[in-house]
């Protein structure tokens, strides 16, 4: 099991520090009542790291059928119905993987609460940042689940309506003939790093840039296996449905300090009603997220499908301890 720094405190947090509630009767929350929060950041993935191989890895942790049954009674059964063939090419369409990604990522913060892990800080990458407000227990998981639901079905649909692609370009160019910040139809919609960005937009303009991606400032671009131009203005026809969603909700405080993708800044209760809002079109912000974090926070874990957040953080800044957590 992977290891982090614990001690005993007098005065420990209360347990919505490190997890999040449920208002049904499927409870899965966790007692936090003997430890101190130390300076960890637990990070959260989006939709692009799921495979069906890390479903199948979910039928062994004991948090699972917990996890799917709240989440299904607040989305009407959708992730049993998506889990009833995860093999399925379907998998990755935005509504079904954004819904399971939550799902795992959950799960697997359930199951590290209980082996002992807390956090200081969260940062989640896209749906990774309802995932982090879950977690951070500002976002009951039925509340959180039902968020995740109503985005993929709106993006799924802005998706079917407007012929968008992405792809990642890795390996800039000091002297670019020219910038892709000059090119209609094309919006950055990632900032991971110093060595990569992520880009959406038009299926045309991306596959301009795929072809030559040395004439643009970049010696690589690799497209990525997803179904629409996710935060650029391709995605402004999903905006009133999420809105709704978000009306009805409640943020609530916590002592988990959540970077929001959208400024690379702390927020706190209501401010994520818009956050949440702004990063539907807006371009996430990684890398500053992860440079906001504070030099005493040393521990950062990946909780969820995959560890691509471990290998963009560890090119950002240096942690003493650095991984994906794993169930051992």
């Amino acid at each position: 099991m992977a290891e982090w720094q614990t001690r005993r405190t007098q005065n420990p947090l209360p347990e919505r520090a490190c997890g999040f509630e449920s208002h049904s009767g499927h409870s899965i929350a966790f007692p936090l009542t003997i430890v101190e929060v130390m300076s960890t950041v637990v990070l959260f993935p989006g939709q692009g790291a799921l495979t069906a191989a890390h479903v199948d890895e979910m039928q062994s942790m004991p948090s699972w059928p917990d996890t799917v049954s709240t989440i299904d009674d607040a989305t009407d059964g959708a992730l049993t119905s998506y889990l009833a063939d995860p093999h399925s090419e379907r998998l990755v369409d935005t509504d079904r993987a954004q819904l399971v990604t939550f799902a795992i990522s959950l799960a697997t913060w359930t199951a590290a609460s209980a082996s002992g892990m807390t956090a200081t800080h969260m940062v989640g990458h896209s749906l990774g940042e309802f995932s982090a407000l879950t977690a951070a227990g500002i976002l009951s998981l039925e509340e959180g689940a039902a968020l995740v639901h109503r985005r993929g079905l709106a993006m799924r649909r802005a998706c079917l309506h407007s012929d968008g692609a992405m792809a990642a370009l890795m390996g800039p160019d000091d002297n670019p003939a020219r910038a892709i910040d000059d090119l209609d139809g094309v919006w950055v919609a990632n900032i991971n790093g110093p060595a990569q960005v992520v880009i959406s937009g038009y299926r045309a303009q991306i596959d301009d840039v795929c072809r030559e991606p040395r004439s643009w400032g970049w010696k690589r671009a690799t497209p990525l296996a997803v179904d629409g131009a996710f935060h650029s203005p391709l995605m402004a026809s999903a905006h009133g449905d999420l809105n709704e969603a978000l009306a009805a909700v409640t943020f609530r405080h916590s002592p988990v300090t959540v970077i929001a993708n959208v400024d690379g800044q702390a927020a706190a209760g209501d401010e994520w009603r818009d956050r949440l809002s702004h990063q539907l079109q807006s371009a996430v912000q990684f890398e500053k997220c992860v440079l906001a974090l504070p030099e005493s926070v040393t521990t950062a874990y990946e909780m969820g499908p995959g560890s691509t957040l471990v290998g963009l953080t560890k090119r950002i800044r240096t942690f003493d301890s650095l991984s994906r957590w794993e169930n051992l």
